[in-house]
This record gives structure tokens, sequence and C-alpha cells, in this order.
């Protein structure tokens, strides 16, 4: 079946700057934002697929940008994040 879940990063394995989630295989991020103070990403996935480890990395306005693919901006008042994913699955 295919749906829409939702991943904190309060709630991902962090290690350092990167934050890992288990994703089913195929997931498709759509969004990420703020909700109730948290930060939290949405994707369309396939619940029937197999789970990979993916990584994403928060970047203030300003840091170094890691090599990746861009995912979104995040508004979280004063700070400004860009999400980045990034290698590093496992």
């Amino acid at each position: 079946m295919k749906t829409i879940y939702k991943y904190g990063f309060a709630e991902a394995d962090n290690e350092g700057p990167v934050s890992f989630f288990q994703l089913p295989t195929g997931a498709e991020v759509l969004a990420c934002g703020m909700q109730n103070g948290g930060l939290f990403l949405w994707a369309k996935v396939d619940t029937e697929a197999p789970l990979d480890i993916r990584a994403f990395q928060l970047v203030p306005t300003g840091g170094e940008v890691p090599d990746g693919k861009f995912v979104a901006t995040v508004f979280d008042a004063p700070f400004v994040w860009h999400i980045f994913e990034v290698d590093g699955g496992e």
C-alpha cells in the first residue's frame, strides 16, 4: 500500500549533524517542516517495501553545504535550516 508517513528529526538516529531514518525502499520525500515545535519529514512510502537507512543533514544559513541532494528549506524562527540528503546510509 502506498501512503504518506511522517518522520521526526528528534526521533531519528542522530550522529553529529546527520540524522538517519529507516524509510521503505523507494520512499519519495515530499516535504519538511515544523509542526508543534518539532522538525519533521513527510514521505510517500510503499508500506510493503523493505527498509533502507537514509541520511539527512541540517545546514544553517551560512553553513557549509554538503555533497548531496537538496530536499527542503525550513523556517524555524529565528533559524532557517536547509536539508540535504547525503551519502551515509548503512
